[in-house]
């Protein structure tokens, strides 16, 4: 029973570093967020004393959502370039490279998500199936992370 309880507070006391907040990560530094809402061209956040702030995405570099870390990387489209900047989820990183997922569903195309593998900010690979299930073993992620 005395270890029930010296369990117990510990995992107690381990609570309010793991409270789970959210984050963003701008040019002026990261801010710890209580909650982040995404619109169209901004983000609606919630700091940790009540106070709400709204910031464009430009102004956004990273953000942690829900246990979740999304990168603002450049978008390739075909293997080539675009202007377009997009957030996409960190699934895991190796040395300099880092698998990320862009979710399509929003965008009306037939796919519900594109992999790729960027070497830091920078294009290295657009995944397909096959090289998707390879990537993951060297990541040593399961598919259940899809």
């Amino acid at each position: 029973m005395k270890k029930v309880l010296v369990i117990l507070g510990a995992v107690f006391l381990c609570l309010p570093g793991f409270s789970g907040n959210d984050w963003m990560e701008t040019g002026n530094g990261k801010i710890d967020c209580k909650r982040i809402n995404l619109h169209m061209r901004k983000a609606n956040i919630i700091l940790d004393d009540g106070q709400k702030k709204e910031i464009n995405y430009r102004d956004i570099s990273s953000f942690s959502q829900n246990g979740k870390v999304y990168l603002k990387l450049r978008l390739f489209e075909e293997n080539k370039p675009t202007n377009k900047m997009a957030f996409m989820e960190l699934l895991g990183s190796w040395n300099d490279l880092k698998l990320v997922k862009l979710r399509l569903e929003d965008l009306g195309s037939g796919e519900s998500s594109r992999y790729y593998l960027y070497n830091g900010s920078h294009y290295h690979l657009q995944l397909d199936d096959r090289t998707l299930k390879n990537t993951l073993n060297a990541f040593g992620l399961d598919v259940a992370v899809l």
